[in-house]
């Protein structure tokens, strides 16, 4: 009897490993590759998830993140933990200054008492892409 959960886990762990090597595809300039090795899914790689935690927002993975949504013409989905400060990132001058361009960018910030781990396993129950 298998339990409720494995083929869930299993699927996603390949699903992970075929974005890792879409990803090593995008970041050694292959974009043409990285497209139809994840182009199988009408929905792949459309979206690009990144999880930031804490007061300070950090300026360099997120120009990475934007930089790999441009090659992969995804969009870029930030989920953002507060931390002890409860700084909400999409009032600094910070964000500002990154999304100046007009960039079409996704934050969700959770309050320091949201759990992080509830809400990234309801993300990955509802979204398909």
């Amino acid at each position: 009897m298998k339990e409720s959960g494995v083929p869930t886990v299993k699927k996603g762990k390949e699903q992970f490993e075929k974005t890792i090597n879409v990803a090593a595809s995008v970041e050694a300039g292959k974009s043409e590759t990285a497209r139809q090795m994840g182009g199988k899914n009408k929905y792949a790689h459309k979206k690009v998830l990144v999880v930031l935690g804490g007061d300070e927002l950090g300026r360099q993975i997120l120009h990475y993140s934007l930089d790999l949504c441009k090659r992969l013409e995804g969009q870029l989905e930030i989920l953002h933990k507060q931390g002890p400060k409860k700084v909400d990132i999409t009032n600094t001058a910070a964000w500002k200054e990154f999304t100046k361009n007009g960039e079409q960018i996704v934050c969700t910030t959770l309050g320091s008492s949201e759990s992080l781990e509830e809400k990234l396993t309801e993300y990955g129950e509802t979204r398909r892409d």
